[in-house]
Order: structure tokens, then sequence, then C-alpha cells
């Protein structure tokens, strides 16, 4: 609401300053017009009076709506209104000498006035007044008023409503990345409670049994061993990505060839995936071989290793994993296939939350080779090092039971020179 009203409060502001230039520009011109034809009559009438010594009053002289009074040297020409005249004899009494433009009424009527009096030495006083009826062009600037209030009514309605409209769409972003840090706080909470209560009731009972020896208590020891890891794993995960939030996790980029890499995670994890009884292959396309990009090597290293390792636990024995690369034009298309449990489509959108729990791809499981279980920021911190190399991941499932793929798109770098 403070938003929108500040928005208003401009929008108005402006609004105001340009009506009010506008209608002073207009007004201005508009009487600078009347002032001109006035005193173009007024000119008319003193010259042809300083020739001749008479003036001529026709309909030539005095268009329709202006009257002339006019005294010199003892003449007097009048042509005016009967209303009009006792008006402008009163000006004449009442007015400075010189010349002046007036505003006047007369029987309801409003006139504009140009006046000249002076004395000349002559019999009495000079006078020449030029009076136009100008309601035609008062009431087109007062028309031209109250289509500025109306354009400014509906103008500030509109605004109003634009702005509830768009201060919302800004907060939106906003809201959900609030809302997102509040589950984030929670989340985070609930999973450090959890692996703390099991260190603490298991020393508890350790701590309990001082008769016995330690190889008595290897099992409440062993179980706050494995929730320490646990633990430890939880807060690295958690640091990585405080820090690539606040963008203090530099990247050490360099040069890298996909064939490289793909021997380096194959060697280090395709045994890991064989022991489950998983079938493994890595395959590089003809297009992608002898690839390269820019990338830090021990975070592509761990984002391959995170998504294989997301695939590992959710394949049941017999399945397969593939680590597959091709190139689309000017980029890497890097996949992940494995024939596991699949996504739900309901929970795709959701999949890259930090601690979303809500399909299988994400559910907290004990890896066999560690025994410490997902923390549920991997997928997360995946997504972060794709993008802080300037790439896209995707994730795809035909549905629960029929696999999931990964999809990683990596700009493609020039190949690195000899020396290196």
């Amino acid at each position: 609401m403070r938003i929108a009203l500040l928005a208003l409060s401009l929008v108005l502001i402006i609004y105001t300053i340009s009506s009010i230039a506008v209608y002073a520009i207009v007004h201005l011109y508009v009487i600078h017009g009347i002032d001109q034809h006035l005193h173009t009559i007024a000119e008319r009438v003193a010259n042809e009076y300083d020739a001749t010594g008479n003036v001529e009053i026709t309909g030539n002289l005095l268009p329709h709506g202006t009257y002339l009074f006019f005294a010199a040297s003892g003449t007097l020409f009048v042509k005016t209104t009967s209303s009009l005249q006792p008006v402008l004899v009163n000006l004449i009494h009442n007015a400075p000498p010189g010349e002046h433009y007036v505003d006047l009424t007369a029987d309801g009527i409003h006139y504009r006035v140009f006046y000249a009096l002076s004395n000349l030495g002559k019999q009495g006083t000079d006078i020449l007044m030029v009076a136009q009826d100008d309601r035609v062009e008062l009431s087109v600037l007062n028309n031209l008023k109250t289509v500025i209030f109306l354009v400014g009514l509906a103008g500030m309605l509109i605004s109003t409503l634009a702005g509830f409209f768009l201060a919302n769409r800004v907060l939106r972003p906003i809201r959900a990345a609030w809302q997102r840090q509040l589950e984030f706080v929670a989340d985070a909470s609930h999973e450090m409670r959890t692996p703390l209560a099991v260190i603490q009731s298991n020393l508890n009972i350790a701590m309990g049994h001082t008769d016995e020896s330690i190889l008595d208590n290897l099992e409440w020891l062993n179980n706050a061993h494995s929730e320490t890891r646990r633990l430890s794993k939880l807060v690295t995960d958690l640091l990585t990505l405080a820090r690539s939030d606040s963008e203090k996790l530099p990247l050490q980029i360099q040069t890298l060839s996909i064939e490289e890499v793909f021997d380096k995670v194959t060697d280090l994890y395709s045994s890991i995936v064989e022991m489950n009884g998983i079938r493994y292959r890595s395959e590089i396309a003809a297009s992608a071989a002898q690839q390269y990009f820019s990338g830090d090597a021990d975070r592509i290293q761990q984002l391959l290793l995170i998504l294989l390792d997301n695939a590992r636990k959710f394949t049941p024995a017999g399945g397969e994993i593939a680590l597959i690369a091709e190139r689309s034009r000017n980029h890497l298309l890097i996949q992940i296939k494995d024939t596991g449990r699949g996504i739900a489509p309901e929970d795709l959108p959701r999949v890259f939350d930090r601690f979303f729990t809500g399909d299988a791809s994400r559910t907290r499981e004990t890896s066999n080779e560690t025994g410490v279980s997902g923390t549920g920021l991997g997928l997360s911190i995946a997504k972060w090092i794709v993008e802080a190399h300037k790439g896209k991941i995707s994730i795809t499932s035909e549905g629960l039971g029929l696999g999931t793929t990964v999809t990683i798109e990596l700009p493609i770098a020039s190949p690195r020179s000899s020396s290196e």
C-alpha cells in the first residue's frame, strides 16, 4: 500500500505540475491573442483619426462582438451595448492614465478591454477603448480545465489500481524469497535438530554405562559418529549455499575437456554404482568429442557426482545409469539418465528447492558407500554450480517408476593451446 501510495503521489505531483503548465501556456496564448486583436483595432482607429480627423466605424473595423469607445478633442465616437457603455464610462473616471488591459463584466457578459487615456493638451482627455466579448475563449479555457480535471481524476483512479497491481507484482518475488528463507531456516533447524538429538541420546547412553568397555558401547558410539558425519555434511552444504547466495564462493575457471571430465568421474563413481548392482554407461557422441568448455574442475566434478549419486539412490538393482554428452550448436549437453523411480509430475517444478522432499528424487536415504543420509540440498547446489557456469539445468521424468533425466547445458569454449 505504501509503494502504491508513493507511486500515486509522484504521478499526482507530476500531473499537477504539467497540467498547470499546459493550462497556463494555453491561457496565456488565448489572452495574448485577444489582446493583440484589441491593440490592432486601437491602432487602426488612432491612425485613421490622426490622418483624417474622423473615424469611420465599419463592420470590418469592429468584428462581431467587438465594441469601441473613442473620444478625442471633443469628438465622441461610441459603438457599444447599452449595458457596456456605463461600465466603460465608469472605467474612464477611475482608471489611471496610460495603456492597460482589464477584464470587465456587464449584464453577465465578460469583456476583455484595452484602453488608452492621455492628456495631449487639447480639449479634454483623449480616450480610446476597445472591448471584446471573450465568452467563447473563456468557455474554451473552462472546458480545458474540466478536461484536465476529469483526465486527472481518471488517471488517479487508473494509477491507483495500476500502482497496487504493479506493487503486488514487484513484491511477489520478494514475498516468495522471504517465504523460502523462512522455510529454509525452519528446515535447516529441523535437519540439525534430528542428528543432534540422536548424538545426545546415544552419548547419554554410553556415558550411563561407565562400568562397560568401549567395545560394549560401540553401537551407541557408532550411531553418534554416523549422525556427526551427517551433520557435518549438512553444515558443509549449507555453508556452500550461503556463500553462493552472497557470491563469496569464487570459481577457478579454466578450459576443460569433456572427455577428461567424464573419464575422471567414471573412475571415481562407476565402481560404486556397480557395487549396487546397477549398470553404468558413459557415452560421448562424436559431435561432442574433443570439445572444451570453461569451468571450475572441482565444481563440475562435484556437480556430476551429486547427480550420479542422486540417480544411484533411487535406481534399484538391475537398473541403469547413463552419463551422456553431445553437442547442440554452441553448447554441450550433458545428460544423466536413470531407470529408477522417477518423479511425480506435480513435484517437478520444485525439485531444486532447498530441503524439498515431496518426491522420490529428494527423499533422504542412506547412501550405501558412506552411511550418510542425504541433506536435501544436493540439487540446489547442482543448480547453483550450473548457473555459476552460465549454463542451464533441467529435470524431466515421465512419472513415478519411469526413470529420470537430468540435462545440463554449458557453453562451449575454444580449444586449449598446446602450452596448456
